[in-house]
């Protein structure tokens, strides 16, 4: 009787986990169509930051070259939601060009990156690591937030106004600001159309800092 009890409570138990797992993917939305999607993400991220939270990324935290902002992503993003996790080849060994390891130094990044975002881009893979660069270079980093050898405070707000006059065509709408904790930057992420030209968010990207002042953690 009582291993009949303990049998039944497993099945309950099951059936409970995968109805939660089939709401969470309805909630989530289909995982999209290759190239079907509405503009890009691209997400900066701040690798002092990065590396307080993972010091384990060997690449990126415990070389000889000192990073600040490196490219995280260039992701596909409907009005509402994103697309995730399409239809497309893995990335092999080997495929990652070298010249995208200069601005994400992180290969088990770009090995999630690609699988995730990259295959809904309808994009090669070639093309869309070239995508990533050209997002890279399109976007000119404040000279004070190149390379900070020291803390730095700052509001929100400024970090968004200083990106906004590096950059013409980006404002507050286009551009977002994202925290740790609330306080420590973590990344900026600029919004962009299929042709990587400024554009407004879609309803679900925001700043995400709740404090007057962050903190920028200087280069290490």
């Amino acid at each position: 009787m009582i291993r009949k009890v303990a049998l039944f409570v497993l099945i309950c138990a099951f059936v409970a986990s995968a109805t939660y797992a089939r709401s969470r993917r309805r909630q989530q939305g289909p995982s999209g169509q290759p190239g079907v999607f509405d503009y890009y993400v691209f997400s900066l991220s701040w690798s002092p930051e990065h590396c307080a939270e993972r010091a384990d990324d060997s690449a990126q935290c415990s070389g000889n070259r000192p990073y600040g902002f490196v490219a995280h992503g260039l992701w596909p993003q409907y009005e509402r939601g994103y697309p995730h996790d399409c239809d497309g080849p893995e990335l092999r060994a080997g495929e990652i060009p070298k010249d995208l390891l200069e601005i994400v130094p992180s290969v088990p990044l770009i090995e999630h990156e690609w699988p995730k975002h990259g295959t809904c881009s309808g994009l090669s893979k070639q093309q869309y690591f070239q995508k990533i660069e050209q997002a890279w270079a399109l976007i000119k980093i404040p000279a004070d937030y190149k390379s900070p050898i020291k803390t730095v405070e700052v509001a929100p707000g400024d970090v968004k106004r200083k990106f906004a006059q590096n950059n013409p065509g980006f404002g507050d709408s286009s551009l977002a600001v994202v925290c740790s904790g609330g306080r420590y930057l973590a990344e900026v992420r600029a919004c962009l159309t299929k042709d990587l030209k400024p554009r407004p968010f879609g309803t679900d990207v925001h700043d995400t800092c709740r404090a007057d002042r962050i903190i920028m953690r200087p280069v290490r």
